[in-house]
């Protein structure tokens, strides 16, 4: 973006908006940072709850074909109960992958490019000020 620098008229007018688009830019990289650990954090918990789900989802597959055939007894109750445990973990293995999952990913990735991209501009901001103030110290 072309700047308009040309209101600009002291070397402490640049340095005041030099002072502050360093703030901005320290600002970036920090949220840069946490994005970035965010991420890794994302990407490396998703394909760990993937399979747990699928142990869990077998799991449960697996007793209540067991639970069919036995006759009514404290066996059948630990595994209806059993059963039942599982459902919670695989509501709370859903809910995981819903925070970790692709769609999770994808919002992550979105988030670092517009920092980057914030972080691009802040740079070229700092250079047209500088740039200004170059032009006012040499008159």
């Amino acid at each position: 973006m072309d700047y308009t620098l040309n209101a600009i008229t002291s070397v402490a007018d640049c340095d005041t908006l030099l002072r502050i688009a360093d703030i901005d830019q320290q600002e970036l990289n920090y949220k840069k940072i946490q994005q970035d650990r965010a991420y890794g954090i994302t990407s490396s918990g998703s394909s760990g709850v993937d399979a747990q789900l699928t142990a869990t989802l077998s799991e449960i597959t697996g007793l209540e074909a067991a639970v069919a055939n036995l006759p009514e007894g404290p066996a059948k109750q630990n595994l209806v109960d059993r059963i039942a445990d599982l459902q919670h973990k695989k509501y709370l293995l859903e809910k995981r992958r819903r925070r970790y999952g692709s769609l999770a990913m994808l919002q992550k990735q979105y988030a670092i490019s517009c920092i980057e991209k914030q972080v691009v501009e802040s740079v070229n901001y700092i250079d047209a000020v500088t740039r200004r103030k170059a032009d006012l110290q040499a008159v």
